[in-house]
């Protein structure tokens, strides 16, 4: 999330949270081989600065949209009620 705040895009491994949060501002391993797969993907970010500019502008205004704290609050302040109200019971 940290890269993606400060527009620079990414490689990681593949998830479900990664994809919905990162989308076409990273690059996916998607191999059997994530590790390997990894490795192979990083340096092809540093060389290609018009599709990396791309993905980082990609990835900008969407943290700053969807992924922006003020979008989290209510569901993050959620579920402490949900788990706390259990707990006490």
């Amino acid at each position: 999330m940290e890269y993606m705040a400060l527009a620079k895009p990414i490689v990681q491994f593949d998830s479900k949270e990664g994809r919905f949060s990162a989308q076409e501002a990273s690059l996916y391993c998607t191999t059997g081989n994530q590790v390997n797969d990894f490795c192979r993907q990083d340096p092809l970010v540093a060389r290609q600065p018009e599709e990396r500019r791309k993905m980082g502008e990609f990835v900008e205004a969407g943290s700053k949209k969807e992924l922006a704290w003020k979008h989290s609050v209510a569901n993050l302040l959620a579920a402490y009620e949900k788990a706390f109200s259990k707990r006490s019971s």
